[in-house]
């Protein structure tokens, strides 16, 4: 599979590609000097060859102090 990594930022109404669709499963975020509140970071998953936009996908809430 590969994967592609989104993140929605605290009072945003739309999100914003962090890694693009690639064989990386993971996404090393670094949070230097963003402000306090919470984040959504999405990790979307598809076969490779597939034309949809993801084959499943799983979203984790993190709130930065």
């Amino acid at each position: 599979p590969t994967y592609e990594f989104w993140i929605l930022k605290p009072n945003a109404t739309t999100w914003t590609m962090a890694q693009p669709y690639g064989a990386d499963s993971t996404y090393a975020w670094d949070t230097t000097g963003l402000p306090p509140g919470m984040y959504q970071v999405s990790t979307w998953a598809r076969q490779t060859g597939s034309t949809l936009a993801q084959d499943t996908y799983a979203t984790t809430t993190f709130w930065l102090t």
